[in-house]
């Protein structure tokens, strides 16, 4: 088990990503990244499917920040949808 809050980290090291939400934490996501392993012979970052990965584990997170009330990042929805609360 490794845990990281980086979205970079976690594509390159783990064989397995889990997104879990704030108190209580859950599981709210996961991924199994598609780049073989030793990733020292060749650096994920590399691949083609990274960049895609990466946006889509930070979409996760950023959704996970954004929806929490008692984050200092919380947005109402409706803010959000207007654009008015950034």
């Amino acid at each position: 088990v490794f845990v990281t809050h980086s979205a970079d980290e976690a594509l390159v090291l783990g064989d397995r990503i889990l997104v879990l939400s704030s108190r209580p934490g859950r599981i709210e996501a996961r991924m199994a990244p598609p780049f073989p392993a030793p990733r020292w012979q060749a650096d994920p970052r590399d691949q083609p499917a990274y960049p895609e990965l990466r946006r889509h584990l930070w979409q996760h997170l950023k959704d996970a920040v954004l929806n929490n009330p008692d984050s200092d990042f919380h947005v109402a929805r409706s803010e959000r949808e207007t654009g008015s609360g950034m």
